[in-house]
C-alpha cells in the first residue's frame, strides 16, 4: 500500500498552531510576518511571501514568471488538480505529459513557457528542462 498522506505533529507544533488560532489572526498576523522574515533570511533574499494554499503558491509563481493567457505549461500527467487549476487561473494552457515508469515524474524533453514538476511520493523531480521550472515540493 502506498500511503498518500500521513500528517504528524509534535506537541510543541500543535501548541504553536493553537496559539495562532486563539489569537484570531490566521493570516497576515505577526507569526506570518516573522516566518516570512526568517524564510527570507534563510534563503538569502530580501523578501519571502507566505500564502494560504498550494494553488495560491503555484499561481503566484506562474505570475512571477510572466506566464499568462495562451502560454503552455507542462506538468506530469499524474498530479493533483491544483496544478492545472493554477495554470488555468492565469489564462494559460495546462499540458499534461506522461510520467516516467517508476519515477512518477516528468522525464524526457519538455517544451512550453514553463514546467511544474512534483516530487511525487518523495522522489526528487528533475528540474533541468531548459524552461523555467516550478518545483512543487508538497510530496517531498
Amino acid at each position: 500500500m502506498v500511503v498518500h498522506n500521513r500528517v504528524r505533529a509534535h506537541p510543541e507544533d500543535a501548541e504553536a498552531v493553537a496559539r495562532v488560532v486563539r489569537s484570531g489572526q490566521w493570516a497576515q498576523g505577526p507569526q506570518v510576518a516573522e516566518l516570512e522574515r526568517r524564510l527570507a533570511l534563510m534563503a538569502g533574499v530580501r523578501h519571502a511571501v507566505c500564502v494560504g494554499s498550494g494553488v495560491a503558491a503555484l499561481r503566484l509563481s506562474l505570475l512571477g514568471l510572466g506566464v499568462g493567457p495562451g502560454d503552455e505549461v507542462v506538468m506530469p500527467g499524474y498530479c493533483c488538480v491544483a496544478l492545472p487549476n493554477a495554470v488555468l487561473s492565469v489564462g494559460a494552457v495546462p499540458r499534461r505529459v506522461d510520467v516516467g515508469r517508476g519515477s512518477w515524474n516528468l522525464e524526457g524533453a519538455v517544451a512550453g513557457q514553463a514546467a511544474i514538476v512534483v516530487d511525487t511520493f518523495g522522489r526528487p523531480a528533475r528540474v533541468d528542462f531548459g524552461v523555467p521550472v516550478i518545483e512543487d515540493c508538497s510530496h517531498a
